[in-house]
């Protein structure tokens, strides 16, 4: 079983005693952490022990950037970003098939570059999972129609087109200063992994107002390899 995290930090730099102590907890450590709104810049370091770490800082303004952490020993590729979106993707060799996990996070004040979304659901949806803050609101993945966006519109629209579901169920990963829950932290993946993949949200925000995802993944090889 391949166990993956996705957690909006609000900076992880701040949050890190709090992420390791999480860690020290569980009977089984998370090969992958996704890890979106990282606020680092190129001159700050991130370092966590037993994992290596790829990420796309944000250059201009605050907040925003993504960091992927990799279990040591987990043998992976990092892809190329053909896209204007800010975001991370890495090919993982599994026990007995390869998949693609792409770890993205566009903020709320970015104009949604339509183009960008598109080639990205071109370029990963053969055995891949997209982990993401889009900060999008659809009724597939629990928002209320009140709520629905022009992201999330494009987002049920793409998935139609590629053959990829979503994994949440409708629960909330948000905390609303209204102490309400919202479906932000969204993960899409294909078909043929959406069966063999379990996805759960966790109590623990570790100090964060998004709460930890965590998704199993199976070793058994999907029973279809996805539509190109």
């Amino acid at each position: 079983m391949c166990k993956v995290f996705q957690w909006n930090a609000r900076s992880p730099i701040t949050n890190k005693a709090d992420l390791s102590h999480f860690l020290s907890k569980q009977q089984q450590l998370p090969e992958l952490i996704c890890v979106q709104e990282t606020y680092l810049k190129s001159h700050h370091s991130s370092q966590l022990m037993g994992y290596n770490i790829e990420r796309t800082d944000r250059k201009n303004g605050q907040g925003g950037g993504v960091a992927t952490l990799i279990r040591d020993g987990l043998h992976y590729t990092r892809l190329e970003n053909l896209t204007s979106l800010k975001y991370v993707a890495i090919k993982v060799t599994m026990e007995k098939y390869d998949i693609t996990v792409v770890n993205v996070y566009d903020p709320p004040t970015n104009h949604v570059d339509e183009n960008s979304y598109r080639k990205l659901f071109q370029s990963f949806n053969r055995n891949a999972i997209i982990l993401s803050d889009f900060n999008a609101h659809g009724t597939i993945f629990g928002a209320k129609a009140s709520e629905i966006n022009k992201r999330g519109r494009l987002l049920e629209e793409l998935l139609g087109a590629h053959n990829m579901v979503p994994l949440n169920t409708g629960t909330g990963t948000y905390m609303k200063h209204s102490g309400t829950l919202s479906c932000l932290d969204i993960a899409m993946t294909t078909a043929n992994l959406a069966r063999v993949t379990n996805w759960n949200v966790r109590k623990e925000s570790l100090g964060s107002d998004h709460l930890v995802v965590e998704m199993a993944i199976a070793h058994q090889r999907p029973s279809s390899a996805g539509t190109k």
